[in-house]
């Protein structure tokens, strides 16, 4: 039996890329879900989505918070807001894991070490 993750984010660039690692590897049951399957802005829609999934799966969420000069506070507050949305859906869910994939940037801009590394200390510049 192949283990489940279900990928949150698998249209943009990090969730494509993982979505494509695990169904080549064939050790996965991979769902892949992107904003046209669900609106993570909207509690009610998110809070449907889990329980239609794999028990135990592996969850990733793939999303930025980080707010880039000259962009709207608003898309800030939407990745926060996607995030918490997920967090409450998920709370009293049975899983294996979640891992939240963001940016490099909260090890600062530019990083304080190179190549970065879990151990790496974090350092973040802005929100």
């Amino acid at each position: 039996m192949r283990t489940p993750v279900v990928i949150l984010g698998s249209s943009g660039f990090i969730g494509g890329e993982l979505e494509r690692l695990f169904r080549a590897t064939g050790q996965w049951h991979t769902v892949a879900l992107s904003s046209r399957d669900c609106n993570l802005l909207d509690f009610e829609q998110t809070a449907r989505v889990p329980p239609t999934q794999p028990a135990h799966a592996h969850w990733i969420m793939c999303s930025s918070i980080l707010l880039l000069p000259g962009e709207p506070s608003s898309i800030f507050d939407d990745n926060i807001a996607m995030a918490r949305n997920v967090a409450r859906s998920l709370a009293s869910l049975p899983m294996s894991s979640f891992t939240y994939f963001s940016s490099v940037d909260v090890y600062g801009r530019p990083p304080s070490q190179s190549p970065l590394s879990e151990h790496s200390p974090v350092n973040p510049t802005g929100y």
